[in-house]
């Protein structure tokens, strides 16, 4: 979805209300599930400090990390 939107904004074209609607709708799904992904894993990372589980708690932040960044990419695509 993201490569589909990325192509037809950069045909330079001026976007139609509609357009920015649907254009708004796919980043906003995107970045919702990822936020949702975030949420997700920092309560897993919460859960397994206080059990003293380091082995899954370093698995929770090393993939919140990631989807971190891929927040960010997305983020600084739209700007």
């Amino acid at each position: 979805m993201i490569q589909f939107i990325r192509a037809f904004i950069s045909q330079g074209n001026e976007l139609s209300v509609d357009e920015r609607n649907i254009l708004s709708v796919g980043y906003k799904n995107c970045v919702g599930n990822r936020r949702s992904a975030w949420r997700i894993l920092s309560s897993i990372e919460k859960k397994e400090e206080r059990r003293g589980n380091s082995d899954q708690q370093q698995r929770a932040v090393t993939y919140k990390a990631q989807i971190e960044e891929e927040l960010k990419r997305y983020c600084h695509e739209i700007c």
